[in-house]
């Protein structure tokens, strides 16, 4: 395997749409959320329904397995992301201790990731201004061609610590369904109009991280 020291330019975030009907019999390469787990053997191993899977060429599934594909939008607005995990403290200490002692709680996730403002893109349909504001187009002549309420739907994000693609070696990412907040239009001048903008997990999915060897 290939060792080497990741920058961030090594990463990458991408935004993913989950299919609506699962998909039984054989997998193509690509992102996929687990459906059905197969009592027995699986093609998803120890993986569980809700958890995400990627195959990495085409995988038959076992009777009973399926899963929804995914499909991959690149975020063409985006500047870099992160990603921090921590957990409570619990504190334990008694009177006999000389020390206060703790234990690990429940852990948390956030996030926040960066984007440019681009025109044309940031402010396009399921853009991350549609998050954000009530969206209502004009045209020249005066006519409101559309008006597109907020989107108040959540995200699926994938995040690629390593975007690795030669043969052999192995890519690791982490995907995790997300809410935004915060957004702003910093104008000043002679600078990029830069967004930070945070997220924090939702729904029943935990962040899983995966080391995916390309066929």
């Amino acid at each position: 395997m290939d060792i080497k020291r990741l920058i961030g330019d090594d990463g990458k975030l991408v935004r993913g749409s989950v299919a609506a009907v699962a998909s039984s019999g054989s997998l193509t390469e690509g992102w996929y959320k687990i459906a059905v787990v197969a009592s027995g053997t699986s093609a998803f191993g120890d993986l569980v329904a809700n958890d995400y899977y990627f195959a990495p060429a085409t995988v038959s599934l076992q009777a009973g397995d399926s899963a929804y594909a995914v499909t991959i939008t690149d975020l063409q607005d985006l500047k870099g992301w992160s990603l921090e995990i921590s957990a409570d403290e619990v504190e334990v200490t008694v009177i006999k201790d000389t020390y206060k002692k703790y234990r690990k709680g429940k852990l948390d996730a956030n996030g926040s990731a960066s984007f440019v403002f681009i025109k044309g893109e940031t402010d396009a349909a399921n853009g991350l201004a549609s998050y954000f504001f009530k969206v209502a187009e004009i045209n020249a002549a005066g006519v409101v061609t559309s008006v597109t309420e907020r989107s108040d739907d959540s995200l699926l994000l994938i995040g690629y610590v390593d975007k690795e693609d030669a043969t052999g070696q192995y890519f690791m990412a982490t995907c995790f369904d997300v809410e935004f907040f915060n957004f702003s239009f910093p104008m000043n001048s002679s600078e990029a109009v830069e967004m930070e903008v945070p997220f924090r997990l939702v729904g029943d999915t935990d962040p899983i991280f995966y080391k995916v060897t390309n066929a």
